[in-house]
């Protein structure tokens, strides 16, 4: 991990002291500062301008719960030392417990609301499929009522057969439009179902989520006391 001069001359090697092979490098926006990670997992911070070590940032750093097995393990030990140092090991503890349980509820109110937003998103779908599926099925109301009158006619005795054959094939081209627009009404249908099981099930993921972290709520002020 070395830093170059402008003809390519080396200016430092920030990399020289470490333990183990040095295995990524990064720098600050400012340049300021250079930050190397080595094969052991431990990321140095340097100055760049003069080289000197600033410290270490931990890669890992222990999760609630892990923090919260060593409290108790270190409760275990100083109870046998001093009781206030006990005591304050356990206001840790409490401390912790709630973070833990306060995690969860955040969690849990987060994924209502993406729920919640979702659940208005398909509501708005299915009204704007319930409009659609109104005016096509009106549409279609229209088209089979006019065949319907066409096919009724009774003054056709005295037409002559191009008039009669020009009548045939209107029936026959409505009894296409009627048919794809019947088809296309089926599949709007089907999807308009499928919204309807989609918003029950997303307004059951809602409430569920709500009704958790409004437990959890109870549950992390509990903890506080």
């Amino acid at each position: 991990a070395k830093l170059w001069k402008p003809d390519f001359n080396v200016a430092r090697d920030l990399a020289r002291n470490l333990p183990a092979l040095p295995t990524a490098a990064a720098l600050d926006s400012s340049g300021k500062r250079a930050f190397i990670g080595d094969a052991l997992g431990i990321v140095r911070v340097y100055q760049t301008d003069d080289g000197k070590a600033l410290g270490e940032i931990p890669t890992n750093p222990p999760r609630i719960q892990e923090r919260i097995r060593a409290i108790r393990q270190e409760i275990a030990v100083a109870e046998k030392a001093t009781a206030g140092k006990t005591e304050s090991l356990r206001a840790a503890l409490k401390h912790w417990s709630a973070a833990a349980i306060n995690a969860r509820r955040l969690d849990a109110a987060a994924q209502a609301a993406a729920q919640e937003i979702q659940l208005e998103q398909l509501h708005d779908e299915f009204t704007a499929g319930a409009a659609q599926l109104g005016g096509q099925s009106e549409n279609l109301g229209r088209k089979r009522a006019e065949r319907d009158m066409l096919e009724s006619r009774t003054d056709t005795a005295g037409w002559s057969p191009e008039s009669h054959a020009e009548l045939a094939a209107t029936l026959a081209a409505l009894d296409v439009v009627i048919e794809r627009e019947t088809e296309a009404l089926r599949h709007l249908e089907n999807s308009l179902g499928a919204t309807g099981t989609r918003i029950d099930t997303s307004a059951a993921a809602t409430w569920t989520g709500k009704t958790e972290a409004e437990r959890l709520r109870a549950e992390y002020f509990k903890a506080l006391e």
